[in-house]
């Protein structure tokens, strides 16, 4: 992969996507660990996902980017025509609607997964997840929580 330019290597969609997902984990790390340190008090999940959950999307998206780099490095030595990534031109009708379409749908994506992490991390805060999903040994404890005064 010496001989070419890195430029070259990551001009194809499969490296693009890693590194889109690279840069989503990145981000997500990123105010993770902002808002693990801005609150007063320490919470574990937080944890969680900010020291496994978002590095893994980092590492799964470097990996995907560099599979892609590698796949086009091997066209360039073979000698094959390498994809061109497409063209957009902003004039054409058909090809505008579908990028606002393509937008649209990704910002759509992208707030319903933001809900959708906040839900999962609110939920791992619960006492239901901690009772009878995450820990065995609680059982007791749960039990004994939904017969004291604090369940109410």
């Amino acid at each position: 992969m010496s001989g070419f330019p890195t430029r070259t290597l990551l001009k194809n969609m499969t490296s693009l996507i890693g590194l889109g997902i690279f840069a989503g984990g990145l981000l997500a790390a990123v105010v993770l660990l902002a808002a693990d340190m801005l609150r007063p008090f320490s919470n574990p999940y937080v944890g969680i996902f900010t020291y496994f959950v978002a590095p893994a999307f980092m590492f799964s998206g470097l990996a995907l980017a560099l599979h892609g780099a590698v796949r086009q490095a091997r066209r360039l030595r073979r000698g094959q025509d390498i994809a061109l990534l497409p063209v957009i031109d902003l004039n054409n009708r058909a090809q505008f609607v579908r990028l606002v379409v393509t937008v649209l749908g990704l910002f759509t994506f992208l707030v319903l997964s933001a809900v959708g992490a906040y839900q999962s991390y609110h939920y791992a805060e619960s006492v239901e997840f901690c009772g009878t999903v995450c820990h065995d040994v609680m059982k007791p404890e749960y039990v004994a929580y939904h017969t004291s005064p604090h369940a109410n």
